[in-house]
């Protein structure tokens, strides 16, 4: 920017260098967009710039403290890997895009169910190697009439709820917030009743204090010896690589 403030936005991610071109062309040509994977390369960058998109890392106070001119902490649908308190207490805006990946995480649900219902994964690999037809021994079966367990009825569950619905299945939604509804079509139900009923449980529910660990042994041995169990929901912070 001529005779003004540079932009520099600072985003830490494993991008190949196609996705990089891609996600720079979004950004005003004048801004400096810098794209590194997690580790010592984002030291080299963080004291001057001024916003911070993180993936993979941890946004503590120890990484924070050396971001002198950062403003904001831009993260997608969550923001467990930031420390909000710390961001506070700097004066560093901490904003999350929710709902920016609901499509996709919803379709990446209903492939998931549609793949153990319908046997693709061994169906595929029978093609593939050539494999003798009297070998081919499985029953597929179908979603119509089967119950849907969502926990957690966000964007992504409202979504999930409404592909499950195409398939003529009966979907049962349990959400914290006892305020939450549903367009009628959906059951809202206790946790219990959920796990205990449902065909089919897709997890939905942010990370945080009050959900870590709530899907525990007891929780699996209430479901019928038939559910299929997914879990789409935002691994914890062990999973993710340290700036340091």
């Amino acid at each position: 920017m001529k005779g003004g403030l540079v932009i520099k936005i600072l985003i830490v991610g494993y991008f190949s260098e196609t996705s990089k071109s891609t996600i720079a062309r979004y950004f005003p040509q004048d801004w400096n967009v810098v794209i590194v994977p997690p580790g010592q390369e984002i030291l080299h960058h963080i004291e001057d710039c001024h916003v911070l998109v993180p993936e993979h890392i941890k946004v503590d106070h120890s990484l924070l403290s050396a971001a002198k001119k950062l403003k904001l902490v831009q993260t997608g649908a969550g923001f467990d890997n930031v420390d909000v308190p710390a961001c506070t207490e700097l004066g560093i805006w901490v904003a999350n895009a929710a709902g920016v990946n609901a499509q996709a995480v919803a379709e990446h649900v209903m492939a998931m169910i549609m793949s153990f219902y319908k046997n693709i994964p061994f169906l595929d690999s029978f093609m593939k190697n050539k494999l003798d037809e009297n070998q081919l021994n499985y029953t597929g079966s179908e979603l119509k009439g089967k119950t849907m367990g969502i926990i957690g009825f966000g964007a992504i569950g409202k979504k999930v709820a409404a592909f499950s619905r195409v398939f003529d299945m009966n979907v049962l939604a349990y959400a914290r917030n006892a305020n939450v509804q549903s367009d009628g079509l959906v059951k809202m139900t206790d946790f219990d009743t959920l796990v205990s009923t449902s065909d089919i449980i897709s997890v939905h529910i942010p990370l945080n204090q009050q959900t870590k660990q709530r899907i525990n042994k007891a929780v699996f041995k209430k479901m019928k010896n038939t559910t299929l169990f997914i879990n789409t929901a935002r691994g914890g912070n062990s999973q993710r690589k340290r700036h340091d």
